[in-house]
C-alpha cells in the first residue's frame, strides 16, 4: 500500500500530488512490526520461514531492502502537493521511527498536510467515522481546486 506507494511516487514524480493512507519508511522495522503484532500475517510466516533457514536481524533486512525503502528516496519529493494520514495508535507503522522522518524531509521541500488520526493501523468505528476521519481528508486533498465534472465534460450526450 503506502509504503510501497511512497517509493514508487519518489521515482515517477509526473504527478503534482501525492496522497499516502498509513504509510511510513523504514520498512524492515514496519515488516518486524507487523511479523510480531500479527504471528498470524503473511509477513509473519514468511519470516518465520526464513528464519528457519537463517538468522535474519532487522538491522540485515534493513541493509539488504535499502534500495526499496522509501526513507532512502524521500529526497526526490521537490515541490509537490503531498498527503499523508497516520495514526497515533499503529502497532505496525511506528510514527517515531517510520512517519516522523518522513514527515520532517517531505515537509521541508513540499507542500504536506499530514493528518494524525487517534486510531490503529486499521480504521475502527463505524463507516460513518471512517469515511469522516480517512476518506473525506484524502478526497478533500485529491480534489482541491480541481476542476468540476461539469467544466470538464460536456452535459449533452455525443
Amino acid at each position: 500500500g503506502a509504503v510501497m506507494g511512497l517509493t514508487v511516487g519518489a521515482f515517477d514524480q509526473s504527478f503534482s500530488g501525492y496522497g499516502f493512507l498509513v504509510g511510513g519508511g523504514d520498512m524492515a522495522n514496519i515488516l518486524f512490526n507487523r511479523a510480531k503484532n500479527r504471528p498470524d500475517s503473511e509477513v509473519a510466516q514468511a519470516l518465520k520461514k526464513a528464519n528457519a533457514q537463517i538468522d535474519l536481524s532487522e538491522i540485515q533486512i534493513k541493509n539488504e531492502i535499502a534500495a526499496l525503502d522509501s526513507i532512502t528516496w524521500m529526497h526526490r519529493f521537490q515541490n509537490k502537493r503531498l498527503f499523508m494520514l497516520n495514526a497515533t495508535q499503529d502497532d505496525i507503522v511506528n510514527y517515531e521511527v517510520s512517519v516522523k522522518p518522513l514527515v520532517t524531509t517531505l515537509g521541508s521541500a513540499n507542500t504536506l498536510n499530514h493528518k494524525l488520526n487517534d486510531d490503529k493501523h486499521t480504521p475502527t468505528g463505524n463507516a460513518l467515522k471512517k469515511y469522516t476521519q480517512v476518506f473525506s481528508p484524502l478526497i478533500s486533498f485529491l480534489v482541491n481546486n480541481q476542476p468540476r465534472l461539469e467544466t470538464v465534460c460536456s452535459p449533452a450526450p455525443n
